[in-house]
């Protein structure tokens, strides 16, 4: 069976061999097509793909060849499904198990739908397996401006995806389990503050406090030096939880990151309400306003309080529900990108 790969470098496979793509053009016009998911792409897009600036007079034409060369390494690797002209238009209709980022999103919605249903060994398992079918970058090696969004689409999902797989792990309780996967992807996505918050609670749930505060310390470091920024909310409390009256080998107390979330719309519906009262004076109801502001903020503020505990037993610094990722983004002043992812 002819398999089509995109998560890494563009490969296509025949059992055990790969057929070879030198040309430019030939891995351009094949990720264009693969990445349509079966539908239709115009003559003009395959185009924009190959020659994004000045194409030549004969553009069309090449388009034509390199569609026929294109077949003829399918079909000497034995696949019987050809690239398809339609008109202006090119179609490669391929069945989904064929590519790796299709069968990558059918495991990925398979893990999310056994997660819903409780059953987060099996999630946590065919997410790790559908994670492997990632060989790098996705199409690391085409160059084309033209394809650069779908790539960081697919880099996104991969961060998502690399996420949940925490999340879900840690309501298992793997902490320390998930330190070499983690070390390896923070140093894959040096600026992911999620994945290194992350790493300090495993670190710190296998009495590694000092491991942990040294990791945030450094993205602390890079943020700053790189990019000239700080770390988000969210982050700058795990450290202070990670700092707080516990030792490293007798972690007390807790906050779940749900409380930031809660103080976070609360401060959100008050800040709405002042804009409110400085845009319009004159509008009614602006006193309800803000006082329903203040009243959740309060509100927040006393779930904060009930949110520490005085157990030594009990990690200062717990994973959220399947949420986890969500609430970690949820702070409008940080911006996670997943960069690398």
């Amino acid at each position: 069976m002819v398999r089509f790969k995109i998560l890494g470098p563009l490969a296509i496979s025949s059992g055990q061999f790969f057929v070879p793509l030198s040309s430019s053009r030939h891995r351009k016009l094949l990720a264009a097509l693969l990445i349509s998911n079966n539908v239709d792409v115009s003559v003009d897009r395959l185009i924009d793909v190959i020659w994004p600036e000045n194409p030549p007079t004969t553009a069309r034409q090449q388009v034509q060849n390199c569609v026929g060369s294109l077949n003829s390494r399918l079909i000497e690797c034995g696949h019987t499904q050809t690239v398809l002209r339609r008109g202006s238009q090119y179609i490669l209709e391929i069945d989904e198990s064929s590519v790796d980022e299709r069968l990558f999103c059918a495991e990925y919605k398979a893990a999310t739908q056994s997660a819903q249903n409780g059953d987060h060994a099996r999630a946590t398992t065919r997410l790790r397996h559908a994670l492997t079918l990632w060989r790098g970058r996705a199409m690391e090696d085409i160059d084309s401006d033209r394809l650069a969004g779908e790539v960081t689409r697919l880099e996104e999902v991969r961060v998502r995806a690399l996420e949940q797989l925490v999340d879900w792990e840690f309501t298992q309780g793997r902490y320390a389990e998930l330190v070499p996967d983690l070390s390896l992807w923070t140093q894959a996505y040096p600026y992911n503050e999620f994945l290194h918050a992350c790493l300090a609670q495993a670190l710190h749930h296998a009495f590694r406090t000092a491991d942990a505060l040294e990791v945030l310390g450094r993205l602390r470091q890079r943020l700053d030096r790189e990019l000239g920024l700080g770390p988000g909310p969210a982050l700058l409390r795990v450290e202070a939880q990670l700092r707080g009256p516990a030792s490293c080998t007798e972690p007390v107390g807790t906050t779940d990151l749900s409380t930031l979330k809660a103080i976070q719309a609360a401060l959100v519906d008050l800040s709405q309400a002042v804009q409110t009262l400085i845009n319009d004076a004159g509008a009614p109801g602006r006193t309800e306003i803000l006082v329903e502001g203040r009243r959740r903020a309060g509100q927040a503020g006393s779930h904060r309080r009930r949110s520490y505990r005085s157990d030594p037993r009990q990690p200062s610094v717990t994973p959220a529900s399947a949420a986890t990722a969500d609430r970690f983004r949820s702070f409008p002043d940080r911006v996670q990108a997943g960069q690398g992812s």
